[in-house]
């Protein structure tokens, strides 16, 4: 009888064991699954989508204001935007240039665009000096947090 009784104990160690083995393999495999998504600010893991920061920006009219205090400016091909000092911009619709007048923060990358540099879109850029800003190269809308340069 007493062989019986460690027979019994052993196969319920072996059980314990086995289920211990059981959720620690499967604790390691959610924590590699889970930390597989890609390195954040990446491609993969992007700080925002790009349909959300589009759903924002298309939510005021021509010349309006909204939540965030941006006005939505329509700039021709071949026409220069030029602002005050500390003013921000994002390009959203088509292509612009750092005008002649200056240069660019891309608060985004944490870079400087010069004279001539293309400008992304969806980044913000910081107006360094009043009077800088950027020339649209075909029909283009930026959205300013800041005073254009009279």
């Amino acid at each position: 009888m007493k062989s019986y009784i460690n027979i019994r104990m052993s196969r319920k160690a072996c059980v314990s064991i086995a289920v211990i083995l059981a959720l620690a393999g499967a604790f390691f495999l959610g924590t590699k699954v889970g930390a597989s998504n890609g390195a954040p600010g990446s491609v993969s893991d992007p700080l925002i989508t790009k349909s959300y920061l589009e759903e924002r920006l298309a939510g005021g009219s021509e010349g309006a204001s909204f939540s965030a205090g941006y006005k939505k400016v329509s700039v021709k091909k071949g026409a220069t935007l030029s602002c005050n000092y500390g003013a921000v911009i994002v390009l959203y619709k088509g292509s612009a240039k750092v005008s002649d007048s200056g240069s660019l923060i891309n608060v985004t990358a944490g870079t400087v665009f010069n004279k001539g540099d293309t400008i992304a879109k969806y980044e913000s850029y910081l107006i360094p000096e009043s009077g800088c800003g950027v020339k649209a190269e075909s029909d283009s809308i930026i959205f300013l947090l800041g005073e254009i340069k009279k």
